[in-house]
Order: structure tokens, then C-alpha cells, then sequence
């Protein structure tokens, strides 16, 4: 597979028109078009635009010829910075609720404190009633898996390495 049929496989595996790839490299379209066509070729600094906006290698821009383990590993990249980014999102979520309990637990105090006309001195206490307190259980355990889950993602290989060695 040669230039121009990778930056066509690019463009079209990110859903991207011409002129949409175009503008996120800052060329023309019509420089797109004869990229694709085989009739130019990008210049080095565009190459290399290609590469990091769209998150392959050079050697996979310009080898004519990848071996399996290459393409393999091309794959895995992309799947290990998806993988990484749904444990960060979960996580930041996690943590994003932490944040927000004791702010829960003050509204219902107050709003105790508007029915009932009392409630417990220390805001806290709330937060061991039960509504909150499943929430609170579910949000520390979204925390802690998330940060496994990270932690397994980035040190995978290293885990298969460490295991292929007991045996």
C-alpha cells in the first residue's frame, strides 16, 4: 500500500471529506486530491502534520509494506489510548461525585431543618443516611476499580512479561 491510499484509508476511516481533512492540516483541498490520487506528494512537514493529528506512525505513512506484528501493534496503540481514556473519564466522574456528597448532605440538612424545625449539629452525620450513603459506597468503588482499571491498562504488557516469567 502506497502514500496516497494510506491518506485516503485515513481520511475515510475518520469520516472525513476532502476539505474537512484539508482544513486540519491547513492545505487545500485540491492538495488532498492529488495527494490521494498519486499525482503529489505531501512535503515532509505535512507528513508529519498527518501523522500526529491523526495518530499513526510515519513508518506506517511511508513503508510500502507493514509486517503483521506492526499493524498488530498500530491497533493496540489506539485501543490502549480509548481504554485509558474511558478509565479517566470514569474516574474523573467518580471523583466529581465524592466532591459533591457533602454538598448533598448540607442541602438535606437544611431541608430537614425546614420540615422537621431540627436536625443533627454536624453535617456529616448525613452522610451515613442511607440514600447517600449507597451513593457515597458506589461512588468509592467507581474510584477504586477506575484506578485499577488504569493501572492494568498502563502496565498490561509488563503484567503478561511478570506472569510468562512465573511459569
Amino acid at each position: 500500500m502506497n502514500l496516497s491510499t494510506r491518506i485516503r484509508e485515513i481520511r475515510k476511516k475518520h469520516h472525513l471529506s476532502q476539505e474537512q481533512f484539508a482544513h486540519k492540516l491547513g492545505v487545500t483541498r485540491q492538495a488532498v486530491s492529488k495527494w490521494e490520487l498519486g499525482d503529489a506528494v505531501p512535503d515532509v512537514d505535512n507528513i508529519i502534520s498527518i501523522s500526529k493529528a491523526f495518530n499513526v506512525t510515519l513508518d506506517y505513512l511511508l513503508l510500502d509494506e507493514l509486517t503483521d506484528e506492526r499493524i498488530e501493534y498500530e491497533e493496540k496503540k489506539t485501543k490502549v489510548k480509548f481504554n485509558t481514556n474511558k478509565g479517566f473519564i470514569v474516574l474523573l466522574l467518580s471523583s466529581i461525585g465524592l466532591i459533591i456528597l457533602p454538598i448533598m448532605a448540607k442541602f438535606i440538612q437544611f431541608r430537614e431543618f425546614e420540615v422537621f424545625g431540627e436536625t443533627y449539629d454536624d453535617w456529616r452525620l448525613y452522610l451515613n443516611i442511607a440514600p447517600l450513603l449507597y451513593v457515597k459506597i458506589i461512588l468509592i468503588i467507581g474510584v477504586v476499580l477506575s484506578i485499577i482499571y488504569l493501572l492494568f491498562t498502563f502496565f498490561k504488557e509488563s503484567i503478561k512479561i511478570f506472569l510468562n516469567n512465573i511459569r
